[in-house]
């Protein structure tokens, strides 16, 4: 059983757009020559992202594999190599209250971008006192993106009975779009 301190079950729709560039937090895949170029594309924008969740290996609360949110605001912004992604409404709301952010920062790659959330927010399983953190990996073709979320959950230094946290991963995968940029 998992007792929670604040809600941390995050839907990227309402309750976990985390982001999800979603996540938080975001479907047409880009061209794979592109993603090993040396130059980045220009991602940043105001996308409105769709997320469904998927496996639900860290057994986070309201959590349906298969449930779908749509209409998720994200905003993008880019400083040459480094993206960041804010997760923005209600659904952002939730992702600040579950984890303690609704940002996620990271790098990009041609057309592939790796951003990280890390939680804040204490919660507990037993004995066990952990922190979540999200991972969104996308992928920009054109004014588009797609991607997963995963949601890991950290132990809490010191913290004891924390072995069926170890590991877990919770994913939920989005797509998204901005309105054309003129590229």
């Amino acid at each position: 059983m998992v007792r929670r301190t604040h809600m941390h079950s995050l839907r990227l729709g309402v309750l976990g757009a985390c982001a999800a560039l979603a996540p938080l937090a975001t479907s047409v895949a880009a061209c794979s020559s592109s993603s090993s170029s040396s130059t980045t594309s220009n991602v940043s924008g105001n996308y409105t992202v769709d997320i469904t969740n998927g496996n639900n290996g860290c057994s986070m609360g309201n959590w349906t594999a298969g449930a779908m949110s749509s209409g998720i605001p994200v905003t993008v912004t880019q400083s040459g190599a480094q993206v960041t992604a804010t997760v923005n409404g209600v659904t952002g709301a939730f992702m600040t209250l579950g984890i303690g952010t609704n940002t996620f920062s990271g790098s990009l790659a041609g057309d592939q971008a790796s951003m990280t959330a890390s939680g804040t927010v204490q919660g507990t399983q037993g004995s066990c006192t952990f922190t979540t953190d999200a991972t969104v990996d996308a992928t920009f073709s054109g004014d588009t993106m797609q991607g997963t979320v995963t949601y890991t959950r950290v132990p809490a230094n010191g913290s004891s009975g924390c072995a069926a946290i170890q590991g877990c991963k919770s994913v939920q995968s989005f797509s998204g779009a901005r309105p054309p940029s003129g590229d």
